[in-house]
């Protein structure tokens, strides 16, 4: 059973969000409401011949318009990280008999360093995100997000509920997959550590570039949450 609280003693930053637990790479907003993440390939649109162009304007118009439900596509900037291709650089250095081989390595490494140091190289990336709220879902109006942003929506999600939510929710899914394909686009849906890796980026931009985000598995946050004992009076079933 997933399960959120509000704290009045206490606020952190994670109860000014809409997020509350990450599964089975699902994101389970507080009000009930479940999400999946797309990571969408581009298509070099100038590149193409006026045909081609407008085949995809129309076959895009036709996705769009076979939509039935609520699409979010969004587009990320962010600040190229080349320190795991240096690392290996380094390691195949270190490692390589030919003097000469490892001395170009040696080059072309801090050639690199010393121009992502100058240089403010960005990589954009693609979302897709699908949306599936339950009927039985109640969100927060305009007016409370306005006057209380840190209010949170106590939800009770039992198992059987979040599996039969998810289900709906990979349909729809598929249908987005399929018509991305007739585009020309490939997509993948996101699992739970790459989600937590873009959230975390998102959130903390600056240090997601200084500092990684540790492992998933050495995460002390507790995302979901299983308790023995029934859900308390006043939870609304979402």
């Amino acid at each position: 059973m997933f399960r959120t609280r509000a704290k009045r003693t206490q606020k952190s930053t994670q109860a000014y969000l809409d997020i509350a637990a990450i599964k089975d790479g699902v994101v389970v907003l507080q009000n009930g409401g479940l999400r999946a993440v797309l990571a969408v390939t581009s298509v070099n649109f100038a590149l193409k011949s006026p045909e081609e162009q407008e085949d995809i304007v129309l076959r895009y118009q036709g996705f769009l318009n076979s939509l039935h439900y609520p699409l979010q596509i969004m587009m990320q900037s962010r600040k190229l990280d080349l320190a795991d291709y240096l690392t290996r650089l380094r390691q195949r250095g270190e490692t390589e008999g030919n003097e000469q081989i490892k001395n170009q390595i040696a080059a072309y490494t801090d050639f690199m360093e010393k121009l992502l140091a100058v240089a403010n190289i960005m990589d954009k990336r693609f979302y897709v995100v699908v949306s599936y709220d339950p009927e039985s879902l109640k969100s927060k109006s305009f007016l409370d997000k306005l006057l209380h942003p840190s209010k949170q929506i106590t939800i009770s999600m039992t198992e059987q509920e979040f599996q039969r939510y998810t289900t709906q929710l990979n349909e729809r899914v598929n249908l987005i997959g399929s018509g991305l394909a007739s585009i020309g686009l490939k997509a993948a849906m996101l699992t739970t550590k790459q989600l937590i890796e873009l959230y975390y980026s998102t959130y903390n931009p600056e240090e997601a570039v200084k500092e990684r985000l540790v492992d998933i598995n050495q995460l002390s946050q507790q995302y979901i949450v299983q308790p023995k004992a029934p859900a308390a009076e006043g939870a609304t079933n979402g």
